[in-house]
């Protein structure tokens, strides 16, 4: 297979499972990679398979040979869009516990962004599962949450969104990056008053909504959010509060969380 070489300016880090969010978070991934110039890697933890639970040999055996076809399926997914799209991505899949191999492999990798599918599940189920909050928890770790149907076939012209205090150094970067293929404007929403030093240092065209606090603030937020047609948007894990977790729930677009 030919693929790219280049210099990487960004390592991107790739969580699947085996449900069908994974083709569309693999998808965004790949058009991230290309539009900011990442090394992309491809990483699958999954629990070891207890064979005692089963009733006899033969279905254990079934069981092994199927959790088998499933990884091999997810590694030639990866296979082919790598193909498709002449991209180096490199594919890992462990077995143990996930929590445990995911920090070990974000220890190892030191990724710029860590990529992973929003799950279809109810209000809060999201955050409720751990996997999210766990990977936010590891050090001076970005979390990109991709929408579950939310596929972009580019990352030309994209409409991003910053809320509040959003933007570490690496952050800036990042939304630099990404904002040199729009001509968009880059939108800024507050709630209160704004800080300047939210702003990326490169000099944008940009638009701010400034919403007064009270307790319908969030709600605003989130209107204007789909009014402007904001297609990326960029929050700071300092501000995830309650409520605004369940505001970012409701939002069917992918999440960019900085440290």
């Amino acid at each position: 297979m030919n693929t790219k070489n280049f210099t990487s300016k960004y390592r991107l880090l790739v969580l699947l499972d085996t449900s069908k969010t994974s083709y569309t978070v693999l998808e965004n991934a790949v058009q991230l990679a290309k539009a900011v110039n990442a090394q992309l890697t491809a990483f699958h933890a999954k629990l070891p398979l207890d064979v005692t639970r089963f009733d006899n040999q033969l279905t254990a055996v079934g069981e092994i040979n199927q959790d088998y076809k499933t990884t091999n399926r997810l590694e030639q997914l990866v296979k082919a869009i790598a193909k498709r799209e002449q991209l180096d991505i490199q594919f890992k899949s462990v077995t143990g516990k996930v929590k445990k191999a995911i920090a070990k492999e974000i220890a190892l990798e030191k990724p710029d962004l860590v990529v992973m599918g929003k799950r279809k599940q109810k209000l809060m189920g999201l955050w409720g599962d751990g996997i999210i909050k766990f990977v936010m928890g590891q050090p001076d770790v970005h979390l990109l949450i991709a929408g579950a149907d939310h596929k972009f076939h580019t990352y030309e012209e994209l409409s991003l969104g910053i809320f509040g205090e959003a933007l570490t150094h690496d952050g800036i970067a990042l939304v630099n990056d990404l904002h040199q293929k729009s001509n968009n404007p880059l939108n800024f929403f507050h709630i209160g008053s704004e800080d300047e030093n939210t702003r990326p240092s490169a000099p944008v065209k940009s638009v701010s909504y400034v919403f007064s606090g009270g307790a319908n603030a969030l709600d605003g937020f989130a209107k204007y959010v789909v009014k402007t047609n904001t297609q990326l948007l960029c929050i700071s894990a300092h501000n995830m509060s309650r409520p605004l977790k369940q505001v970012v729930q409701k939002l069917d677009i992918p999440i960019l969380i900085t440290s």
